[in-house]
């Protein structure tokens, strides 16, 4: 919208803050306009950057009932002609609110929180090379995300944490920062790291072997995401797409139900693993499944195709969500139709980014955690591969007497995403 106004000299800062109605934060003699490259990288020296209460009066629905006198003096001053100024604003209103307004900004505080020892005399805390808290078991005070900067008042600069604890006292105070863009990133790579140490610990016996309650990791992967999700990032629907695999959850009626499909939760079967995938194309949804089977040894593959809708943004209390809703038409289970009768799923998206996925069962934001990490076509279609060539851990394979060659399993791992 604004390239369209590109020839009439328009500054896109500017205009926004004209269309939020922030006149007090506009130059009264505008300075010449400064070209860096494109015309995204339009700026005018001294713009000041846009306050909350700025951004926030942006979704206002003035910006939708005509256009205020003021603001149409100023787009008048950047020469968008009159007949225009409503059209404007009515186009750039739903951006204003989709891009800014939908982006909870989070001051960094700095706060004193005090620690105590544990009876074993530890801290039960977990801190990064950054001196960011990424694990917490005790010390109620304390959050994961928290970047450590002063211990008993004395700033650690170049030190670690381990390194500023003075022996033989049985507490301290931690002047640390809470919130910001850094505890985002901090909480995702802890996040990561469990993922990836929760890969290696399941090893063969894949999902079955989660234990989503009383697991040392568990409680980790619930405080991190709950710190993830109360920072309100804004979900891209983009982001959502691609192929994601699923690497913890603690549903544990999804488990016991064996899946999506439900074939996991028959005699003798278990959920393996889960992966889905969803895309702009026809089918928009697919799930894959591994099926362990303790009777014969082996794994089997079901697949499922239909539709995802993806439902607008909502903003809560407690972040933001998206509600996921999933309707399956098709279900094959080793290559051959199993059912057309239709599945339905709801599940919401708390969090997402080009690396990692968290959602939340039953359409509802406070359901069963669900953290997918992302990753290529190829590699799941390897993955799907060498799960249906894996024999079940502890159990002899039996295969018919007039089975010569093992069953088709390519199909599913070639056709997931087309």
């Amino acid at each position: 919208v604004l390239c369209r106004f590109w020839t009439m000299r328009l500054c896109p800062l500017l205009l926004l803050s004209a269309a939020g109605q922030c006149l007090a934060f506009l130059p009264v003699s505008p300075p010449p306009l400064v070209r860096l490259r494109g015309p995204e990288r339009i700026l005018r020296p001294g713009t000041p950057a846009f306050p909350s209460e700025a951004r926030a009066s942006l979704a206002r629905p003035s910006l939708t009932m005509g256009v205020s006198a003021d603001v149409s003096s100023v787009l008048k001053r950047y020469g968008v002609a009159a007949e225009d100024h409503e059209a404007l604003s009515k186009e750039l209103a739903p951006l204003f609110q989709r891009d800014m307004v939908a982006k909870k900004s989070r001051k960094v505080e700095t706060l004193e929180v005090s620690i105590v020892r544990n009876a074993e005399g530890g801290l039960g805390i977990e801190v990064d090379k950054s001196n960011v808290i990424g694990g917490n078991r005790g010390q109620k005070e304390l959050q994961i995300g928290d970047k450590v900067i002063a211990i008993n008042g004395v700033p650690l600069g170049d030190k670690f944490v381990a390194q500023s604890l003075e022996a033989g006292k049985s507490s301290y105070v931690f002047t640390v920062e809470r919130g910001g863009g850094g505890a985002a990133g901090s909480l995702e790579t802890t996040l990561m790291a469990l993922a990836g140490d929760e890969a290696m610990r399941l090893g063969d016996n894949g999902l079955v072997a989660l234990d989503p309650i009383s697991g040392a990791s568990s409680a980790k992967f619930v405080s991190t995401v709950s710190s993830l999700e109360e920072l309100g990032a804004s979900i891209s629907e983009d982001k959502m797409r691609g192929f994601w695999k699923l690497v913890w959850t603690n549903d544990v009626a999804f488990m016991k139900l064996g899946g999506v499909s439900g074939l996991g939760g028959l005699p003798d079967c278990y959920l393996a693993a889960h992966y889905q995938c969803y895309q702009d194309k026809d089918p928009t949804g697919q799930t894959v499944e591994i099926i362990g089977n303790r009777n014969l040894g082996s794994h089997a593959i079901a697949q499922m195709k239909g539709a995802f809708s993806v439902a607008a943004q909502q903003d809560t209390d407690t972040g933001v969500r998206r509600v996921v809703s999933e309707v399956y038409d098709s279900t094959k289970y080793q290559g051959s139709l199993l059912t057309s009768k239709l599945v339905k799923r709801a599940c919401v998206v708390t969090y997402v980014t080009t690396a990692l996925k968290v959602c939340r069962s039953g359409g509802e934001g406070d359901g069963g955690i669900y953290v997918y990490t992302r990753i290529s076509q190829e590699d799941v279609g390897k993955a799907i591969q060498e799960w249906s060539e894996k024999g079940v851990p502890g159990v002899e394979v039996k295969k018919p007497k007039w089975e010569v060659d093992p069953p088709q399993t390519g199909s599913a791992a070639s056709s997931l995403g087309n």
